[in-house]
């Protein structure tokens, strides 16, 4: 089994990276059985908003047009994928805010360093010292000595041409002097190719950003600050935008532990919606505002309302798409309130009129997380997404865009889908998730990145500080780059899930089949295998006889002390119960459906009040 399951993760790899190259998804949806790829599109209720929506997808040459795509955490990970899927390999990387300055609180693409005291604010603090704005971050130096070091990756050095600083100019700001730097020279010293100041003058007064073109050549920007008048305080930064001023740009946006709740709390959101000036906004923040089963349908509801409100009295003209968060596990279960969100956002967006993306339905739907997790698409958390979830994800991302313009153009003006029951996953335990995953693990391990701290690499995979130190023998919190971590255990499979199944049509008739040549097997022939069925007599302990029945599973069937003719026995014999011992893995699903049973029949002839089942519990089947 071990073998098998290497031979499927195998080929789930080279499934993934075929969409990566391709672009697209799998067409037989039993390659991927969890996905949902005939709901992978753009919805709207009206066909207008699909026009505005494709009208902007057609434009993605266009370099007047620009993309937002802001929520949480999960948003930056996708960010570089999805951005190349979408509009191509010459696009700029958008807004973002150098991480080094948050404390690496969030992956950033872009190599980045400063110098000087900085202090900086958040989105999820309540009392915070800065005003935050679109990135989620501000920062603050009073130190006019302090500077900061932007590296363009090399893979956009050829594509952006453009350099945006979002912050505060006012008169009792810095002098802000930009130098742009090639490649280094012989000694070691990189050459200086431009060399421009801003300063706080009238002409720049309470202007929002500073904006240069990048020289051809341009690998590293260095920003600098001066002080000519005691006035002058401070520099207070927002975000800062790497473009091409030739093609269309996408800004991927987020922010760790956000919700709509706290994007509605940004300050600056408003005025730098409005100076970014986007076309088309994906609002796609996930779980923080709705993985609470207890709240009402209108509390979580609202922040979103109010966010699309923002939206859009910031810019009228602006196409919204509301992200639909996926399935995700919470405290080792899935809650309902996943669902209910699912229906209740669709409801809300045919009265206020947006577009959606139900990834919600695309990645599974409801206990789709367990699904993910089986595949270790999943980080052991249940929540965040691993390397090959990212592709996958940001794959069906730029798929459903795709979708949604070949859609419109083939003359369709109906993009609201019908619920395909038939394409929902079967129900799924919080025992399910634990048992139908083998039970070996392994060390998973994290590469130090220039920058993390103990505390910021314990965050990020759910442990404390004191188990990292622990199981890497560390003397202290002090952590060399390039050290590899222990950072917690993953779990296995060596077992295909019993529930996939039935995801298909033609899985579901071959089950069929088997069950049917199995119970013919059952009747005539004695074979001894590791799944079979034994025969116990009760009264006399005589040898058990090994016999096959649906699926291999272990029962336990007591027999009469002696043997009854086959003719006799339907005249004078009444059938005797028939019991099956609970095996790991096995649900009452799985159970109840190897015998032709429904889970409620199984549970009335048990006397059983809940779906839970303990391994090694005797259960009568028949």
């Amino acid at each position: 089994m071990g073998f098998r399951w290497i031979v499927l993760m195998v080929g789930v790899l080279f499934q993934l990276e075929a969409i990566a190259q391709t672009n697209s998804l799998p067409e037989n949806p039993k390659e991927l059985s969890f996905l949902d790829t005939t709901a992978n599109i753009l919805q709207a209720h009206q066909a207008s908003l699909m026009a505005g929506i494709v009208e902007v997808i057609d434009q993605k040459n266009n370099p007047l047009i620009n993309i937002l795509h802001i929520g949480d955490e999960q948003v930056s990970t996708l960010s570089e994928t999805f951005r190349k899927q979408l509009i191509g390999s010459t696009t700029g990387l958008g807004l973002f805010f150098p991480s080094s300055l948050n404390n690496y609180a969030l992956d950033c693409e872009v190599n980045n360093s400063h110098t000087g005291l900085w202090t900086y604010a958040t989105a999820i603090e309540n009392n915070r010292l800065l005003p935050v704005g679109l990135s989620g971050y501000s920062a603050k130096t009073e130190d006019w000595k302090s500077s900061l070091s932007i590296t363009i990756p090399q893979a956009y050095q050829k594509n952006v041409d453009r350099f945006t600083v979002i912050c505060d100019r006012s008169e009792y700001n810095f002098d802000v002097v930009v130098t742009c730097m090639g490649a280094k020279k012989a000694n070691g010293t990189a050459s200086v190719l431009s060399k421009k100041e801003f300063p706080s003058s009238v002409s720049y007064r309470n202007a929002p950003s500073l904006e240069l073109l990048l020289p051809p050549g341009t690998q590293e920007i260095l920003v600098q600050f001066k002080q000519v008048i005691s006035a002058q305080k401070s520099f207070v930064l927002h975000g800062i935008s790497l473009t091409n001023s030739r093609s269309a740009n996408l800004h991927s946006i987020g922010m760790r532990g956000c919700g709509y709740n706290e994007l509605i709390r940004l300050e600056l959101l408003k005025q730098q919606l409005t100076l970014l000036s986007p076309d088309l906004v994906l609002l796609d923040f996930g779980i923080h505002d709705n993985y609470r089963g207890d709240e009402q349908q209108d509390a979580y509801l609202e922040p979103l309302k109010r966010s699309i409100k923002i939206v859009r009295d910031a810019i009228p003209s602006a196409k919204i798409i509301v992200v639909i968060p996926q399935d995700c596990v919470r405290g080792g279960r899935t809650l309902k309130t996943f669902e209910k969100f699912e229906q209740a956002i669709i409801t809300m967006c045919k009265t206020d009129r947006v577009a959606y993306y139900d990834w919600y339905r695309v990645a599974g739907g409801k206990y789709s997380a367990q699904y993910w997790s089986d595949y270790q698409l999943f980080m052991p958390d249940g929540l965040h997404l691993e390397e090959l979830g990212t592709l996958l994800k940001s794959s069906c991302y730029a798929a459903a865009f795709s979708a949604a313009q070949s859609r419109y153009q083939n003359g369709y003006r109906q993009f609201v889908l019908a619920d395909d029951t038939s394409r929902k996953l079967a129900f799924r335990t919080r025992d399910t998730m634990s048992k139908n995953i083998v039970v070996s693990e392994v060390w998973r391990y994290h590469v130090v990145r220039r920058g993390e701290t103990a505390y910021r690499i314990a965050l990020r995979y759910g442990i404390t500080v004191a188990q990292l130190k622990e199981w890497n023998h560390l003397r202290n919190y002090n952590i060399a780059a390039g050290t590899r971590l222990k950072v917690g255990k993953l779990s296995i499979a060596t077992k295909s899930d019993p529930i996939q199944s039935i995801e298909s049509k033609e899985s579901a008739e071959a089950e069929t089949q088997d069950v049917k040549n199995n119970s013919q097997d059952s009747s005539g022939t004695q074979t001894n295998t590791d799944g079979g069925i034994t025969r116990i007599n009760p009264n006399k302990g005589k040898p058990e006889t090994p016999i096959i029945t649906p699926n291999n599973h272990s029962v336990e069937v007591p027999v009469p002390s002696e043997t009854v003719k086959p003719q006799e026995t339907s005249k004078t014999v009444k059938p005797k119960p028939v019991y099956h011992r609970v095996k790991t893995g096995e649900t009452l699903y799985s159970i109840s459906k190897a015998y032709g049973l429904t889970v409620d029949q199984l549970k009335r002839l048990n006397g059983l009040r809940s779906n839970s089942i303990g391994i090694g519990r005797v259960l009568r089947v028949r």
